[in-house]
């Protein structure tokens, strides 16, 4: 496998084709979020209601060995639906 992989990145094609894969993965998921988005705020704007807002947050973290993260946690829309459930996006 190693001996394949060495003679698909040698030839300089490999790379080439690595990094248009990538590039392509990355705008399929960015097209295809943003088609579910745009799904979802046509469901919502007939089927649902807003009934609160969460606003987005920072967390932090530290392990055990003093590895300090910091993350941003989105805010949150909750809508309740003709469909008797409640969605949080």
């Amino acid at each position: 496998m190693s001996r394949l992989l060495a003679w698909f990145l040698d030839d300089g094609w490999g790379i080439g084709l690595l990094l248009v894969g990538l590039l392509g993965m990355i705008a399929y998921g960015a097209w295809y979020s943003h088609k579910e988005q745009v799904k979802w705020d046509a469901y919502a704007a007939v089927h649902c209601k807003v009934i609160g807002k969460m606003d987005g947050e920072y967390a932090n973290s530290l392990d055990g060995r003093g590895n300090v993260g910091v993350v941003y946690v989105p805010g949150k829309t909750g809508y309740q639906c003709d469909d008797g459930l409640t969605y949080w996006k």
